[in-house]
């Protein structure tokens, strides 16, 4: 299974779109426009790596879902059902294939279904449906597409597209999904109903940081009567650089040559302020994903020991046990309930 699948892993290399300068960029230092784009990237593209809020959210969904224990127990009639302890069901969970334990197959799993809205279990060894198979590994979902019937449309196995494709029956894997109303198929991710805010949280976030480090309070522009050789520009910048770039240097008094007019400028960095902007799309982005604020550690909005008790009890019966008892449900209805197994 690892020649087949591991050697086959890789993204493709998203390209960055690059905008012109823009026009008028001879009168100024340089416009927001070629900052942003010559800085970073101002589009969400790994939105676990890049939106704090993202990340923030479906890692606290982890940590707290590996605190349930994960326990196979078998039905004893009118006993108590007994834990199991040993056997091939048990040794599968405990190490599911050679890269990974239970703990790590869990938290993949969970993080796969909240960032993309589904998760894939591929059974390997699998192909009868009553087998216990003899791996279990997951995989990005974006790496998985659907195969059809061509008569019926039914859904009849994955193609697992890495560097080449590797397909698989429907008995071979196991789908976890988010409710998709507009797909019959794939699940729908939180991340994308969040998505327009994410963006925006990110970009206020890129455009703070571009304005201070290129000038937090510059203080104005500069215009000139005539277009400038290059050599005259380059200067003109780097001396205007050299004296005012960054927020140490705000303020300085600006020097203009050859017949250049310094024009104050109207905006402050208060009047361009994103902290009631980062707050709602923030809002927005841990709504999508059912986490409060007092569950990432903000205290803010609470004025009590009482309200911080009934935050995080309200995480987990809103957001952790509907997702608990969903990932025990499928288990059973396509896996354990096929077995032959109770």
């Amino acid at each position: 299974m690892i020649e087949k699948i591991m050697s086959r892993i890789g993204y493709g290399k998203i390209e960055k779109s690059v905008v012109g300068p823009l026009a008028g960029d001879s009168t100024m230092f340089k416009s927001l426009r070629e900052l942003l784009n010559t800085s970073t990237s101002t589009q969400i593209t790994q939105p676990y790596k890049q939106s704090v809020w993202v990340f923030a959210c479906i890692s606290k969904i982890i940590e707290n879902m590996m605190r349930v224990p994960f326990v196979l127990r078998k039905d004893a009639g009118d006993l108590e059902p007994g834990i199991i302890t040993s056997g091939p069901l048990y040794d599968l969970f405990q190490n599911p294939n050679p890269l990974m334990n239970q703990e790590e197959l869990i938290r993949s799993t969970m993080g796969y279904y909240c960032l993309r809205g589904e998760a894939f279990w591929i059974m390997e060894g699998r192909d009868d449906v009553t087998k216990i198979p003899k791996e279990i590994w997951t995989f990005d979902p974006v790496r998985f597409e659907p195969v059809h019937d061509r008569n019926t449309g039914w859904l009849i196995g994955w193609t697992y597209k890495g560097k080449t494709e590797v397909s698989f029956s429907v008995n071979e894997i196991i789908q976890f999904k988010m409710f998709n109303p507009y797909d019959d198929v794939r699940g729908l991710a939180p991340y994308e109903a969040a998505k327009l805010s994410s963006d925006q949280n990110y970009q206020a976030s890129v455009y703070n940081k571009a304005f201070f480090e290129n000038g937090a309070v510059v203080g104005g522009f500069i215009s000139v009567p005539d277009e400038l050789t290059d050599e005259a520009y380059n200067r003109l910048v780097k001396q205007f650089e050299d004296r005012h770039k960054g927020a140490a240097k705000a303020h300085r008094i600006a020097v203009v040559e050859g017949g250049g007019k310094y024009t104050a400028a109207k905006l402050s960095h208060k009047e361009m302020d994103f902290t009631e902007g980062k707050a709602l799309t923030k809002e927005e982005i841990l709504a999508a994903y059912s986490v409060n604020e007092v569950v990432l550690g903000s205290y803010v909005n609470i004025k009590s020991f009482e309200g911080i008790k009934s935050a995080h009890k309200a995480f987990w019966e809103e957001c952790l046990v509907p997702k608990i008892l969903y990932f025990e449900n499928t288990l059973w209805s396509r896996f354990f309930s096929k077995i032959g197994q109770r």
